[in-house]
């Protein structure tokens, strides 16, 4: 029988749903607003897939990660249109110059936050900015996927989160777990995670 995160620790991550190939799983929205994952009894098979790729349900065991170099880091060119001193847009300006494909959150209409692509540097300017909201990822892992199968030179993926403990962590825990199987080199780093322990441990 599947059964996926409990309600309280599910984060809408959305990989359960992009897992799935037989569109047995949708998100649907809370009284609150927050999307969470609903199975289609009459569409799923049993195939226990989306258990596997939850993030809540399996987390990954890192050996061979080692600690990167960390950097401060801004760009004089992007800095004044940007929240955060424009990184993200000159890392984002390479990989479109390179001919790969940018994902990040945006905000549509009613002010809805969700993730999107960009092929084109003149198209940068709507994933600029802080939204400290939750983003509907949609069928963002899936096109990673299929992207990196097509040979796509280069591809970043931006996932926020205020604390570097909650959001950012489910959803890289997530994009590892996916990624991991393909033909590539993939690091998995939680540089916050442990912060609070540290601060107030004994």
């Amino acid at each position: 029988m599947i059964k996926l995160a409990p309600f309280e620790s599910c984060t809408g991550c959305t990989a359960c749903m992009n897992s799935c190939s037989h569109n047995a799983i949708v998100m649907a929205e809370d009284a609150e607003g927050f999307i969470f994952p609903h199975i289609n009894g009459n569409k799923c098979v049993e195939c226990g897939l989306c258990m596997r790729v939850c993030p809540v349900l399996n987390t990954p065991i890192i050996t061979n990660a080692t600690k990167p170099n960390v950097f401060a880091v801004w760009s004089l060119k992007d800095r004044t249109v940007s929240s955060s001193g424009g990184a993200f847009s000159a890392f984002a300006r390479n990989v479109l110059e390179a001919d790969g494909v940018v994902f990040g959150a945006t905000l549509g209409t009613n002010l809805l936050c969700y993730h999107r692509e960009i092929h084109m540097i003149e198209e940068l300017e709507v994933l600029r900015g802080s939204k400290y909201v939750q983003s509907e990822l949609r069928d963002t892992f899936f096109k990673v996927k299929a992207y990196l199968k097509e040979g796509k030179n280069q591809l970043v993926i931006s996932v926020g989160c205020t604390g570097g403990k909650h959001r950012s962590v489910t959803v890289a825990n997530a994009l590892y777990e996916t990624l991991e199987k393909l033909p590539y080199t993939v690091r998995l780093y939680h540089r916050d995670i442990g912060k609070d322990r540290i601060v107030k441990g004994e």
